[in-house]
């Protein structure tokens, strides 16, 4: 349980480490690199969050899951009483195996599964993380735009104005178009 603990936290601080990097080094516009050091500060926050196994961990999914029935007339029923292990001729002590040598192993496929869910859902608030920070661009702008336009118009400078409020109603489209579905790709419907 603390292997894939450790493992799954380490693979995150190692993704936060790389966007960080992109983000310092590699990205060269301010909301680019804002997006990226969101998604450092997201990976870091799950990484510590796996080390106090505070996040839905391979163990403890493994031990949530519940036993199967036993089903009348089930040919899968499990035995009454369960033979015990018998050791060697030698020896008449019958051989036990403790569970923590069994919950050293790792299943390498569990572990991915988590840093693939972890990494699904900051990438997703990296991605609503810059649809914000664009609302907080183009919304100025826009309103900016409607009063230059009305002031345009009422000064008597119809094609400017006409303009003006062209581009201000483009930006209200591209807000609540476009823009809306970026935020809610990779989203599931549920649908009643």
């Amino acid at each position: 349980m603390q292997k894939e603990r450790v493992y799954i936290g380490l693979a995150l601080f190692g993704l936060a480490g790389v966007c960080a990097l992109a983000g310092w080094f590699w990205w060269l516009d301010l909301f680019g690199k804002l997006v990226l050091w969101f998604g450092a500060a997201s990976f870091t926050w799950k990484g510590f969050q796996a080390l106090l196994g505070k996040t839905g961990s391979p163990q403890a999914r493994a031990t949530a899951r519940p036993a199967p029935p036993n089903l009348p007339g089930s040919t899968l029923q499990a035995p009454a009483n369960p033979p015990s292990p018998q050791g060697p001729p030698g020896n008449p002590a019958p051989l036990s195996v403790s569970p923590d040598s069994l919950s050293a192993r790792t299943d390498h496929g569990e572990v991915w599964e988590a840093v693939k869910s972890a990494t699904n859902g900051t990438v997703r608030g990296m991605r609503r993380f810059w649809v914000v920070l664009g609302l907080l661009l183009l919304v100025p702008i826009t309103l900016g735009l409607t009063i230059g336009g009305i002031v345009t118009l009422l000064s008597g400078d119809v094609p400017t104005a006409g303009l003006m409020c062209a581009a201000a109603g483009f930006l209200v489209w591209y807000c609540c178009g476009p823009l809306r579905r970026f935020w809610k790709t990779g989203e599931i419907e549920v649908t009643e």
